[in-house]
């Protein structure tokens, strides 16, 4: 009778399957790093990306108020513009990047700079994989990259990192007014909300360096006769701080250094804060610094 025939040792046939997965970011990721405000209208960040494979990481910068994010294939394209909700509604990007992933799981970055101060901003982030482009032998599928249907949105606020500028009342500078025998008004005008900083010394004496003013002093810490602090509460406003000198000195206790009843820079005022000497028919010379809500000088 018959029976089945059948090979004695079977035949081997190796497939490599083709990769039709989109990468996975890292938890966490991507990001916004280093977010700071450096040097004035220059500002840095940084977009990190992590994820579990090698590719590429794409990225649009724009502003907040855009009519229409950007799809994945108009982030990819890295041109300058794109179209919004109709082909009249183009959409200018403000930065752009393109960065290599060389190796899975690894933190990189793509280095950002120059956005403007106090805005509000989207960073639009798409990943994509190699994809598996081999010819060798046994390797029946080629594929392009895979990468995000939708990118992934990260938003930031950039920080103020502009000082303060006078801006008046004359000509764009600071004055006095009200000058008396022994005591006048100082009066400034800002840009922005701010303080200012002045320092009162005898007209000769040497000039006070940024951080001496800062601490509301003169040259190396001596011979400020008179400071403190006028707040600017409103932009492209007159402010006002009258300088009075101490009339008694030797009896008044907050020219004794015993005197802490003040709060001030450190632990207690200052005493050219709470103890002004101004003298009548004498030349002095004020020192004005501007520091704005961020610590700006």
């Amino acid at each position: 009778y018959r029976t089945n025939n059948y090979q004695a040792v079977p035949n081997l046939v190796t497939i490599y399957t083709g990769d039709f997965r989109v990468p996975v970011y890292n938890p966490g990721y991507p990001e916004i790093q280093n977010l700071e405000a450096s040097a004035p209208n220059f500002r840095d960040l940084d977009v990190a990306v992590a994820m579990d494979e090698v590719g590429t990481a794409y990225f649009y910068m724009v502003y907040a108020n855009v009519t229409k994010p950007p799809t994945s294939l108009q982030v990819k394209s890295q041109h300058a513009s794109y179209i919004g909700n109709s082909p009249s509604d183009v959409i200018s990007v403000v930065d752009k990047g393109t960065f290599a992933i060389p190796s899975a799981y690894n933190q990189f970055q793509y280095h950002v700079s120059g956005f403007t101060d106090e805005t509000y901003y989207h960073v639009y982030v798409v990943i994509e994989d190699t994809g598996n482009n081999s010819t060798l032998t046994n390797i029946y599928i080629t594929d392009d990259p895979n990468y995000q249907v939708e990118p992934n949105l990260l938003v930031f606020y950039a920080p103020d990192g502009t000082p303060p500028v006078w801006v008046g009342p004359v000509n764009g500078l600071p004055t006095t007014a009200n000058v008396y025998g022994t005591y006048f008004d100082i009066v400034v005008q800002m840009d922005e909300i701010a303080e200012a900083y002045y320092v009162v010394v005898l007209n000769g004496s040497p000039h006070p360096s940024l951080e001496d003013l800062k601490l509301l002093a003169g040259k190396d810490g001596e011979g400020a006769l008179a400071c403190g602090i006028i707040d600017v509460t409103a932009s492209y406003l007159n402010m006002t701080g009258t300088v009075e000198g101490i009339l008694n000195p030797d009896t008044e206790p907050a020219c004794h250094d015993s005197f802490y009843g003040l709060e001030g820079l450190g632990n207690a005022q200052q005493f050219c804060s709470r103890c002004p000497i101004i003298d009548s028919e004498t030349t002095y010379d004020i020192y004005l610094l501007a520091k704005d809500d961020d610590d700006n000088w």
